[in-house]
């Protein structure tokens, strides 16, 4: 049965000493299947892009996928390394994220946090090392 949730996605962008912070919030949906946990959700990017997100959590991995104005797929598992292709209407990039931590913390038998710190390199170039932070706050029946 999915049930509403509250997704806060908070990323801090390290590069070359620099650090920026980013925090959206959205309303999804949250459903656990053979899998594991999956939540979609909508967001809005530039330009009136839409693009609709699935974030699958299972025991000990997080994937990330996006689709519409902006395809994309990351797969995150502590010491492990996954490629994709980022697209946009724009332009394609072969991505590559390298995981070097990942905790999933659960409530109530609900995924509840999610950290993520990973290192991203597209086509080759390294783009920096990110924190991100999932929280989920589940909406009561």
């Amino acid at each position: 049965m999915k049930e509403n949730v509250a997704i806060r996605l908070t990323t801090i962008h390290k590069l070359d000493g620099q650090k920026e912070k980013s925090q959206y919030e959205y309303a999804g949906l949250g459903v656990k299947k053979a899998g594991g946990w999956f939540f979609s959700y909508k967001e809005q990017l530039d330009e009136g892009v839409v693009v609709q997100t699935v974030i699958k959590i299972s025991e000990n991995d997080v994937t990330l996928l996006r689709q519409g104005g902006v395809q994309m797929k990351q797969v995150f598992k502590a010491g492990g390394q996954s490629q994709s292709v980022y697209q946009s209407p724009y332009t394609s990039f072969a991505m590559e994220t390298g995981t070097k931590s990942l905790r999933i913390k659960q409530e109530n038998e609900r995924p509840a946090n999610v950290s993520i710190r990973y290192r991203l390199w597209m086509n080759g170039q390294e783009t920096g090392e990110y924190d991100l932070q999932l929280s989920f706050a589940w909406y009561e029946k």
